[in-house]
């Protein structure tokens, strides 16, 4: 089935008009009725936001690969195209994002993906990556937060940590599990900083930059220049008792972004946890920037590790 085409089937005008007369509707709703419609000729916004038209194509493009990988197929299926249609946008964007996480997994990083492992205590992930000696089960969150209306903003690291209990909490202990999540936030809407967004995925999930001074013990004063150094403090890496980790079970976060042009493009960094239990392993992630250990050092590597 081809872009439009499933596009047309999961959102037929039945479902469209229910939609455009629901009472109240949200900004989110509106926008997505506006991206839904964007294919009808003399569409006044269209002239205004061209965007419009590269969201449905991407759209298009997310659901066509989840159709063909068997995400729409039997219950579970059943419950993606309900979330789909539906009036809640939390729900909408959480199907969505899964589509989105199925596409970027098996088109741009040409991997076999299957629908619907089982995690810990028979809870269903959304997908697998299946590889030769075994399989990398998948669960996918999309942390939401509107862009601020002033320029005092947080950095959004919070919003990452608040996904990974959940996902974690899913995950079966003794297999490799990777967390991938498409970050709907203000610090990951533009393409630029890159570096900033690094910054706070890494804060997130491993290690911060703090500012540090040596003390003379004789003076109280400082004994030296205030230098950067690195803390760990991220989610992955934080003790929860003397010694045991909390997030052991979770080999990595996978982030998604899109970046609206012409047309959509996309990025990624991937953040393996050291203290992964089953490790990910660094060499299929090819275009993605992955922040791993080689020779003995955790450092930032462009496309992929050696």
């Amino acid at each position: 089935m081809t872009a439009p085409d499933i596009l047309a089937e999961v959102f037929p005008p039945l479902v469209i008009e229910a939609l455009q007369c629901a009472p109240n509707p949200t900004k989110e709703l509106r926008t997505r009725l506006l991206v839904l419609t964007a294919d009808r000729p003399h569409i006044p916004e269209l002239s205004v936001f061209p965007e419009l038209r590269v969201y449905r194509d991407a759209w298009g493009e997310y659901l066509s690969c989840a159709w063909r990988l068997g995400f729409f197929e039997g219950s579970h299926g059943g419950d993606l195209r309900t979330r789909l249609v539906g009036r809640d946008d939390d729900l909408f964007a959480s199907a969505m994002s899964e589509c989105l996480a199925a596409w970027f997994l098996a088109e741009r990083l040409s991997m076999v993906v299957s629908p619907r492992p089982k995690g810990q205590a028979a809870h269903i992930l959304e997908m697998a990556i299946e590889l030769p000696g075994g399989h990398i089960n998948v669960e996918v969150k999309a942390p939401h937060r509107p862009f601020p209306l002033t320029t005092q903003a947080g950095d959004d690291s919070d919003a990452l940590r608040a996904v990974i209990k959940s996902a974690n909490e899913q995950f079966a202990r003794h297999e490799k599990n990777l967390l991938v999540i498409i970050p709907r936030l203000p610090v990951f809407f533009f393409e630029e900083p890159w570096a900033l967004q690094r910054l706070v995925a890494l804060k997130a999930f491993v290690i911060e930059e703090t500012l540090r001074v040596a003390i003379d013990p004789a003076t109280g004063g400082p004994a030296g220049a205030v230098y950067i150094a690195m803390r760990p403090s991220g989610e992955f890496v934080k003790p929860r008792g003397a010694k045991a980790r909390r997030f052991t079970r979770t080999g990595g976060a996978l982030l998604i972004n899109e970046h609206v042009g012409m047309p959509m493009r996309y990025s990624a960094m991937l953040i393996h946890n050291p203290c992964a239990l089953n490790r990910l392993p660094k060499d299929l992630w090819n275009g993605v920037d992955q922040f791993c250990e080689a020779d003995g050092q955790w450092a930032w590597r462009s496309s992929e590790c050696a």
